[in-house]
């Protein structure tokens, strides 16, 4: 069911007969809202899902560098010993490409597979903002994109870890960009509450398909050609080891909202 804002809702109903002395006396129907309780079984079912997939992963990534790290060292040597030769060393060249893709894509998987080690120290969160924007401003720039930070004057100081925290910007951010075309805007908003303070990163790009929604978190769930699909996985990581939480809305064709929210 479509509630009035538009948020789709799970109705549970139960209806029983009132019997007197076996005689039908009245009729008894609950209906009650049970969206957050089916979301939160969702959220553990995934996380004891994500839980047994990365621990499998960690131990298949260690296996694969090894050898991965060979076949590195004998491109390079194959591309010294045919100097010269421009084709053969042009095919060396993408070997060496190929499997420092694949290293990056391995660290990436161990990244996700392996327990954070959080180093928190109390920040202005708008400073960690303004730093993830410097390292996309380039790209920005040169696609057009205008970036803008909406926070209120003063803002309350939070615990995180800066780095990790960075980490999950900047994810978000590239994946905005990647969805945005010429002249798209880009927007972050912190607005702080009693107990949370709240950033939303707006785009009015792409968007994601409806179908698609429910597994933007899954390990290796991807749309774009050359994605992981580990980055919201680890956004989603990194936000639970710090007591928060994410979530994602999109439509296709109009844009996507990220919510992240933290705790005070």
């Amino acid at each position: 069911m479509i509630s009035a804002e538009g948020k789709e809702h799970i109705w549970e109903t139960v209806a029983t007969v009132l019997m007197d002395e076996g005689i039908p006396s009245g009729r008894i129907l609950l209906i009650r809202d049970v969206t957050e309780i089916r979301q939160m079984e969702n959220e553990v079912n995934r996380s004891r899902h994500l839980s047994s997939i990365g621990s499998l992963a960690a131990g298949v990534a260690h296996e694969i560098r090894n050898p991965l790290s060979s076949i590195k060292g004998f491109a390079v040597y194959f591309k010294e010993r045919l100097s010269g030769n421009k084709e053969d060393e042009q095919t060396a060249d993408v070997m060496i490409a190929e499997t420092e893709r694949l290293n990056r894509v391995i660290s990436q998987l161990i990244e996700f597979a392996k327990p954070l080690d959080l180093k928190k120290e109390k920040v202005k969160f708008v400073e960690l903002v303004q730093h993830a924007i410097k390292l996309i401003d380039a790209d920005a720039q040169k696609n057009k994109i205008s970036v803008r930070i909406d926070a209120a004057v003063e803002m309350p100081v939070v615990e995180v870890d800066p780095d990790k925290i960075k980490q999950v910007l900047l994810n978000i951010f590239l994946n905005a960009l990647a969805a945005l075309k010429e002249s798209g805007k880009l927007t972050i908003e912190l607005s702080p509450g009693k107990d949370n303070l709240t950033v939303i990163i707006s785009d009015d790009g792409a968007g994601i398909e409806k179908a698609d929604l429910p597994r933007i978190y899954d390990p290796y769930f991807t749309s774009k050609p050359a994605g992981t699909g580990l980055g919201l996985a680890v956004v989603q990581k990194i936000m639970e080891a710090h007591g928060g939480r994410i979530n994602v809305e999109s439509i296709a064709g109009k844009g996507t909202k990220v919510f992240l929210y933290f705790p005070l």
